[in-house]
């Protein structure tokens, strides 16, 4: 069994994994779907969006770690490569913030409780967006297939 700090790295990337997974199952018009009728977020600004809140985390924890992230715009929402680099590129970043983390005691800045409570703050709300993707998709009438529903609850193969 993995050390407990390579698990809590490894949990991060578990879930970095989970995103680009939902993402690479997605058809790029996917992105454009929508319930909201008063110009809400559509499944490709859910994504941004996550990626905007983890850039954000890290300019106020480990702002080094910026480099070569740019958040997206709501109108770069719906260009899937964009979004699959902007979770490639802060999941690595994320991941290389937990590990300092681990060396500092479990430290956070502007996080009062320490790294576990964050790591579960931040996939808390992932799988919150996650879950409403889905949802948005299966309203609209747009179908996922087996392999990305059930897929996603197969953290061994993730």
């Amino acid at each position: 069994m993995p050390s407990l700090e390579r698990q809590i790295t490894q949990t991060w990337d578990i879930n970095n994994r989970l995103m680009l997974f939902l993402l690479k199952e997605l058809r790029g018009e996917d992105l454009a779907a929508t319930l909201s009728t008063r110009a809400g977020r559509t499944v490709g600004m859910q994504l941004a969006h996550i990626i905007d809140v983890r850039i954000n985390w890290l300019e106020i924890c480990q702002k080094e770690l910026l480099k070569g992230l740019t958040k997206i715009e709501r109108e770069q929402a719906n260009k899937k490569e964009l979004l699959i680099k902007g979770f490639e590129k802060t999941g690595k970043a994320f991941e290389k913030f937990i590990e300092h983390s681990i060396t500092e005691h479990g430290k956070v800045k502007g996080f009062k409780n320490g790294l576990v409570p964050f790591l579960g703050y931040m996939l808390s709300h992932e799988a919150h967006h996650r879950g409403h993707i889905l949802l948005t998709l299966k309203q609209c009438g747009i179908k996922t297939s087996d392999k990305l529903k059930w897929g996603m609850w197969d953290w061994n193969k993730i």
